[in-house]
């Protein structure tokens, strides 16, 4: 193979690796984000609760 060829093939697998790693890293953004989102809303666990009066 010329080296002109191998040289292009290089380019184009390290463009390729590199898109790829950003969608990894898109995807773990969102994952997080609706984690997060989750969190936030009705979380039983978290709401303050009301306390019981001690009987007589």
């Amino acid at each position: 193979m010329k080296p002109e060829t191998l040289v292009m093939l290089t380019l184009i697998a390290a463009v390729l690796q590199v898109v790829i790693q950003f969608l990894g890293v898109a995807k773990a953004f969102m994952e997080w984000l609706s984690v997060k989102e989750k969190a936030k809303g009705s979380n039983r666990g978290t709401r303050s609760k009301p306390k019981k009066k001690k009987p007589r």
